[in-house]
């Protein structure tokens, strides 16, 4: 792609990644993210979607198994883990929680949990901006 094409996806880029970020409010407001904005954004990367019992993830494939994920939701977390992990954190049955590992599990994701809300966009925005071309040469001016 050359540069002018390469530069105008970055300002998009940038654009969603600003309004995400300002539809994210306090924690007690209420105020709903902008999930269009962001799921726009994460077509953009490397992510790939995947629906999982109620939950929308965006799943990037890493190795041994883990993955990042991330949970479409107002927190916008991202985890570094399994998908089946991430489904029993965030929308456990029943029988899951019967096990007190499991329920552990539920109430501290923080030994998974790579970054929420803001960083997480910010995080995006990086993961769709480093691919691009941005060089130009003096033909580009």
């Amino acid at each position: 792609m050359s540069f002018k094409a390469n530069l105008l996806k970055k300002i998009e880029i940038d654009n969603l990644a600003h309004k995400v970020i300002n539809s994210i409010g306090p924690p007690d407001s209420g105020q709903k993210i902008d999930k269009d904005a962001m799921r726009h954004l994460l077509e953009m990367s490397a992510y790939t979607y995947q629906k999982e019992r109620d939950l929308d993830l965006y799943v990037e494939k890493a190795d041994e198994g883990q993955s990042k994920i991330l949970v479409l939701d107002n927190e916008l977390p991202i985890y570094k883990t399994t998908i089946e992990d991430v489904v029993m954190r965030k929308s456990p049955y029943i029988k899951e929680m019967a096990n007190i590992r499991n329920i552990i599990k539920i109430l501290k994701d923080s030994d998974v949990k790579i970054s929420r809300k803001a960083e997480s966009v910010i995080a995006v925005q990086k993961e769709c901006i480093d691919p691009l071309d941005l060089s130009f040469d003096e033909s580009d001016i």
